[in-house]
């Protein structure tokens, strides 16, 4: 409860428990009639509140942590449960503030019903989806950008196994075998190390999922270290005077050596890789900011693996995690060639 209340005392406007309450329960169009006008008024007023119970919602399993006990809430969910719950406080402060006659009816009569994303927050299911729990504290598979929007819904509301999602592993591999194939001097130019790759993809051709993926984390982890000292020197020679920090594991070389801000993104990037809402208008991140993935669940489940405690490495949810794991490190790669020349 003390992040909650740190959210809220932190935040811009301070709702109270009663105007929570009253948002909740006041009923503002309850006999719209046939009156068109009032009949929209009553549509957005019930939109607002559907937001408003799904946020609420989404706060409280932030707050209990459902199925999650507490040696696994790992500092990384921790920090991921602090960064949504500011997203849905705010959101819901909006929501809130929104829910007021004079403000629907002047939506309303702007003829801006359409418009989700009216109000200063950007109250839309964007916002509760990629701040949903179960999507990005429990399962953390939302860094995955090729999974449809309608699956993404799915395993926010719990309603997705996530064996279907083995569905997804064949666009990966295809992904890729394209990245491999036209970038391949780029890769080789930085001596990166994808020696072990056609041994894996061997694998997975013949469902030796538990094969396939042994190789692949010690391969994703290899290629991300070498790109990474291979970044470091570049950006000593660009200013930086931090020379590369040896560390056993890749979370430890992400968070023992100095970084340099330096690869711009998207807005839309930008909130998928950070869960910032409200960034400013230069989006330029780290590297290791980039591949903050490879440091939450993905770290978790390797180590689990590493001491022989997963017993999950030879499923197709587990090929998929990896092979877009691959996918994204080698695109980090390309993604940096217009910053950093030999």
């Amino acid at each position: 409860m003390p992040t909650v209340i740190s959210a809220f005392v932190n935040n811009k406007h301070v709702v109270t428990i009663q105007q929570l309450l009253d948002a909740m329960e006041t009923d503002l169009f309850h006999t719209p009639g046939d009156n068109p006008i009032l009949k929209e008024c009553a549509d957005r007023e019930n939109q607002l509140k559907c937001f408003l119970n799904v946020c609420w919602a989404e706060i409280q399993n932030h707050v209990e942590t459902p199925t999650l006990s507490r040696s696994e809430l790992a500092d990384w969910r921790k920090a991921k449960i602090d960064s949504n719950l500011k997203n849905l406080l705010r959101y819901l402060d909006e929501l809130v503030l929104a829910l007021n006659k004079e403000k629907i009816e002047q939506y309303v009569s702007d003829q801006q019903r359409w418009e989700t994303r009216r109000l200063a927050f950007e109250p839309s299911p964007l916002v509760l989806t990629l701040s949903s729990y179960y999507g990005t504290v429990v399962t953390d598979l939302f860094w995955i950008g090729d999974i449809s929007v309608a699956d993404v819904v799915a395993i926010s509301k719990r309603q997705l196994p996530l064996s279907d999602l083995g569905k997804y592993v064949d666009g990966q591999v295809k992904k890729i075998s394209k990245l491999l194939t036209t970038h391949s001097q780029l890769y080789a130019d930085r001596e990166v190390p994808l020696d072990k790759l056609p041994e894996a993809f061997i694998c997975l051709k013949n469902k030796l999922y538990t094969a396939f993926n042994l190789v692949m984390i010690t391969s994703i982890e290899g290629i991300a270290r070498s790109f990474g000292e291979y970044l470091l020197d570049k950006q000593r020679l660009h200013g930086s005077n931090q020379p590369a920090r040896k560390s056993h594991s890749l979370d430890g070389f992400f968070r023992n050596n100095t970084w340099v801000a330096d690869l711009p993104v998207s807005k839309g990037e930008y909130i998928q890789i950070t869960g910032d809402f409200t960034p400013a208008d230069s989006h330029i991140i780290t590297y290791p900011d980039r591949l903050g993935f490879l440091r939450r669940e993905f770290k978790d489940r390797r180590n689990t693996l590493a001491h022989g405690e997963n017993v999950e490495y030879e499923d197709t949810v587990q090929a998929l995690i990896n092979s877009a794991a691959l996918a994204e490190v080698l695109e980090t790669i390309v993604e940096y060639k217009i910053i950093y020349t030999d």
